[in-house]
């Protein structure tokens, strides 16, 4: 359920409420491939969020925006029973692990003033404010023993987990920012900000710097190129921190007859957030926007836990996608609309790992997932019903009907090591929105 309230005070002066109450409950949410009805985990969330925010007038072209923000949120993880879940070189087998509950809640402060400033050089649009965030989390966990398994279903490795107490967190996030848009011509815009960021989390500050250049040539600036650069800092979430409390386990080894290999090891998982930093990037954007005719336009743009702690490994990301194209053309004429996205990038890298869990052959990747060729279209058309306009249309995903795949078998033991699987087959929908 959502609900929003807008008002309008004093003139000039909005301000708007919203409450969302979003249960969810996902049966066997991580089925997949590798991972048969029995061997996932159902997960159940709920979510209460409140915000209130407006916008006053200060003077002149200034304004003052403010929002209060809380959010409370928990999220509960079960397995579909209390066997051990058993890993194969070809898959799982038993029942998902760990058994989880989590609650959280947060409360969050946002003031910004914004104007308008007329020069001689042109128009400045201005911001600049702060942000600030507690958010504080509680979690309790049960976990039951793993078992890898070899081909021929012998013991290779067993993992036993010692009770946990459970984690409780909290922390304090702090945002200053400031940025200013300039339009020297109708024709030329330049945005330009600089942002701070303090992460209450693992107690790093980051500074990003902004830049970005759109410019419109030709009649009525049918031809536009835009450009820009710079830093992005993802927000750490206070999850994170739950890490540094993982349960301890006994690892044992056997052999081939069942019998111990080597000594046991009693792992206690630490990461200390001392050493972390905020993932961040250095990002640069070219595009060009085309405007056919009037209505077509052209654009080109260049909580479920592993129960395995493997040995600290460097290499591309699992989303790593060097080359990679975006395309879309959308138009409309009277009451009907089109759209249409293409994508084209390289796969997705995957490692190998053994019959033990254990990545081999690092730091290069064991190969990519074939490269992805997408292509999703919709069309609509707009309808008269009583005294409503809604859009009826028809999406088409994966046009092409190619194999585009999202999983992998990783295991070199495996005969079918190499093989790829679970693509989106092409699927027609029929939409409809107010």
């Amino acid at each position: 359920m959502i609900t929003r309230l807008d008002m309008v005070g004093r003139p000039g002066s909005t301000w708007t409420a919203a409450l969302a109450l979003l249960p969810e409950r996902r049966d066997r949410a991580t089925l997949g491939t590798f991972d048969p009805p029995e061997s996932t985990a159902s997960i159940t969330r709920h979510v209460v969020d409140v915000s209130v925010g407006g916008t006053n007038p200060i003077k002149g072209t200034l304004a003052l925006e403010t929002l209060a923000h809380v959010k409370v949120h928990g999220v509960t993880v079960r397995g579909q029973g209390t066997a051990p879940m058993e890993f194969f070189p070809a898959g799982r087998r038993g029942n998902y692990f760990n058994d989880q509950q989590r609650d959280a809640w947060s409360a969050q402060w946002r003031s910004a003033v914004s104007g308008v400033r007329q020069h001689l050089a042109g128009t400045h649009f201005f911001k600049a404010g702060g942000d600030v965030l507690f958010a504080s989390s509680r979690e309790h966990s049960t976990y039951r023993p793993v078992l890898i398994k070899r081909a021929d279903d012998s013991l290779a490795r067993a993992i036993v987990f010692e009770p946990s107490d459970g984690t409780a967190r909290s922390a304090w996030d702090v945002t200053v920012f400031a940025q200013d848009r300039w339009q020297p011509r109708s024709s030329l815009l330049v945005d330009a900000g600089l942002r701070m960021d303090r992460s209450g989390v693992i107690g790093t500050t980051t500074v990003s710097p902004r830049i970005g250049v759109r410019v419109g040539l030709g009649p009525r600036d049918r031809v536009t190129l835009g450009a820009g650069v710079g830093r992005f800092v993802e927000a750490t979430p206070l999850v994170i921190a739950s890490t540094d409390a993982l349960a301890a386990r006994t690892v044992t080894d056997f052999d081939a007859f069942g019998r111990q290999a080597g000594d046991r090891r009693h792992l206690v998982p630490r990461f200390g957030a001392s050493s972390w930093q905020a993932p961040r990037a250095l990002t640069w954007h070219v595009e060009s926007e085309w405007r056919i005719v009037s209505t077509l336009t052209l654009r080109a743009l260049g909580t479920v836990r592993d129960p395995i702690v493997r040995s600290p490994a460097y290499g591309p990301s699992a989303a790593d996608a060097p080359n990679r194209v975006v395309g879309q053309v959308r138009g409309g004429t009277g009451p009907w609309r089109a759209a249409a996205t293409f994508e084209f990038r390289d796969g997705f890298p995957f490692y190998a790992v053994d019959q033990m869990q254990e990545y081999v052959g690092l730091p290069r990747p064991a190969g990519r997932r074939t490269r992805v060729i997408a292509l999703d279209a919709i069309a609509e058309r707009r309808l008269r019903v009583g005294r409503l306009r809604p859009w009826v249309g028809l999406q088409v995903l994966n046009v092409l009907g190619r194999f585009n795949p999202r999983d992998v078998q990783t295991n070199v033991a495996s005969a079918d090591f190499g093989t790829m699987y679970d693509s989106e087959r092409r699927r027609v929908r029929l939409t409809l929105r107010f």
